[in-house]
């Protein structure tokens, strides 16, 4: 009997996106699901985003946006980051419950599905903030994991959707379900079949959800 467990990375406080990738891969037979990262940020939905994840109880680790933010949290206004105005309007949108949700979340996950090790990670095995991009090679990719071979190594962090096997190993970047930036204006996020007695196949999905709803809200709510 097989199994699909969805990916979804870089929401980016998107809950409409959100929304519609969870339909998305309800209706593609996904039984599990797991986040990689960088749920708020930019986006007009910090607190639905994070109630949502938490109601679902869906795996999630640390994003970029928010190891930022927690850096944040406390400091005079004189800090000085990019995208400071949307994390100064972040954090006042955000109540204890949701403070602590963020601060809770791992920077790496190491999941057991079907007999296969599962690494999931933001940006790499290295940081939240590195990087792993189609090109990845065999060399690259053993720099970033060092003595660690999962058999799936779970991404996010480029907003660059793609998989890949690599001597064995699958790699799956989500992409983005908030903001695409590759080209394509659709959302994405990734599924990855596992069935007995194969090594598991991903692909990657793409969806359109109600933009003017989202821009609306931006305006509305005065999101820096």
């Amino acid at each position: 009997m097989q199994m699909k467990l969805a990916v979804i990375s870089d929401i980016h406080a998107n809950f409409t996106a959100l929304c519609a990738a969870l339909r998305s891969a309800e209706k593609k037979g996904a039984g599990r699901f797991v986040c990689a990262g960088d749920l708020i940020g930019r986006g007009p939905h910090p607190v639905e985003v994070i109630r949502l994840l938490k109601e679902r109880d869906f795996p999630a680790v640390l994003g970029n946006m928010e190891s930022r933010l927690l850096h944040l949290r406390g400091k005079t206004k004189k800090a000085r980051t990019r995208f400071k105005a949307h994390f100064d309007w972040t954090s006042q949108q955000l109540t204890d419950a949701e403070w602590d949700y963020l601060a809770s979340l791992p920077e790496e996950l190491v999941l057991n599905i079907r007999g296969h090790e599962v690494l999931v990670v933001h940006g790499s095995p290295v940081s939240v903030k590195d990087a792993i991009y189609p090109s990845i090679t065999l060399q690259g990719l053993g720099s970033k994991l060092g003595n660690r071979r999962p058999n799936i190594l779970i991404c996010g962090h480029t907003h660059i959707p793609f998989s890949k096997k690599v001597a064995g190993m699958l790699v799956v970047n989500a992409g983005a379900a908030g903001t695409s930036i590759d080209g394509d204006p659709r959302a994405s996020y990734g599924i990855i079949n596992f069935e007995k007695g194969a090594f598991p196949r991903a692909a990657i999905v793409r969806f359109e959800y109600d933009y003017d709803s989202v821009m609306n809200d931006i305006k509305s709510r005065k999101v820096p």
